[in-house]
């Protein structure tokens, strides 16, 4: 895989699934659920996005940390999205 230039599918699902869970997210602020979006941004953070670069890096090196990304902003649409439905 060449390191220097970026892949479209994966930039295109990482764009989509960050502006996805920052518009549930803004939903949310701005109907007064404050802690919970936040909550789940960390806990994506620390127990979804470090580990899977983590692991990523060990088989894809630099680029196992970017996949990483598209990881985590789904994992907080889903769970951000979860939780507005509630």
């Amino acid at each position: 895989m060449d390191s220097t230039r970026i892949g479209g599918a994966p930039v295109t699902t990482a764009l989509y699934a960050r502006f996805s869970a920052s518009v549930v997210s803004g939903v949310m602020r701005s109907s007064g659920t404050v802690l919970e979006p936040m909550a789940i941004a960390i806990g994506c953070i620390a127990l979804v996005e470090v580990p899977s670069a983590y692991a990523l890096a060990d088989r894809f090196g630099i680029e196992g940390v970017w996949m990483a990304y598209p990881i985590t902003f789904l994992a907080m649409l889903v769970l951000q999205a979860a939780l507005y439905r509630l």
